[in-house]
């Protein structure tokens, strides 16, 4: 069974999933209406995108982890009671895995400018509204073709240029689509940890996430299963640019520390 029938059953998987239809008999329906295109790289890579691009459309960024391993529970379940249909599953199960890398990345990215809305929304009023901000978190603020690269995937071409007689390699859709979520990511992080590191210090920062903290009690009395899998999402990231963060406070702490010292001495030898 080739990628690309594999990709196209996993989004038919998705959708009956979100359905509540996800049974033996609608799997083995899947399998069987499903073709098998001629396999291409770029084809694959195109799939793919578009596939990752189909979740973040259909599903709110911090609940896509826990929904795909719903889906991989309920697989399991299926190959268990369902021998013949066991090694196409098995199959699906390893795609899932290869794909959870790049996910991953593309819900941290979703994170990291919800964090940046946190922190500017906290920095211009010095506090947090509960509910505006849950309702902001709540959202995708991407937009799916963009956090994807399925926008970048849609626009290129792929011509092979004549040069002097030589056929010019053209670069692969996949290393391309990479290279653009990945300045993407970075661009989007750098502008984050740049601004908690100039206009805020450790008090300040305790004091965001009292109010952080503030929200998210608010909201678990609402849905408590939802708020602890947001929570998570928001604070694991939240800490790891506190801590670059902290280092960074530390060294300008000591470099200030140093300078003043040197201009001590400096005046008591005049």
């Amino acid at each position: 069974m080739n990628k690309l029938k594999l990709i196209e059953m996993i989004k038919q998987l998705i959708k009956l999933q979100k359905e509540g239809n996800l049974t033996a008999k609608n799997y083995q329906t899947v399998e069987e209406n499903t073709s098998s295109p001629s396999l291409n790289n770029d084809l694959v890579s195109y799939k793919e995108t578009e596939l990752i691009c189909f979740l973040f459309k259909e599903i709110p960024y911090y609940q896509i982890l826990p929904f795909l391993n719903d889906v991989c529970m309920k697989l399991s379940i299926i190959k268990k009671e369902n021998k013949k249909l066991e090694r196409t599953i098995i199959l699906i199960e390893a795609y899932f895995s290869d794909l959870l890398k790049n996910i991953t990345a593309r819900i941290e990215t979703e994170v990291t400018v919800h964090i940046y809305w946190i922190i500017q929304s906290y920095y211009q009023n010095n506090f947090l509204n509960p509910e505006k901000i849950i309702s902001m978190l709540k959202r995708n603020s991407c937009n799916p073709e963009s956090l994807t690269g399925m926008f970048t995937a849609e626009n290129i071409h792929y011509e092979q240029v004549l040069i002097t007689g030589f056929v010019a390699e053209k670069e692969e859709l996949r290393e391309t689509i990479s290279r653009t979520n990945y300045k993407r990511r970075s661009s989007v992080e750098n502008k984050v940890q740049k601004t908690i590191t100039k206009f805020f210090e450790n008090k300040s920062f305790d004091n965001l996430l009292i109010e952080l903290r503030k929200c998210f009690d608010y909201y678990r009395q609402q849905n408590e299963r939802d708020c602890e899998i947001l929570e998570e999402e928001i604070m694991i990231r939240l800490k790891e640019f506190y801590q670059k963060a902290q280092r960074s406070w530390k060294e300008n702490k000591t470099k200030r520390k140093n300078e003043e010292d040197d201009s001590f001495q400096l005046s008591l030898n005049f």
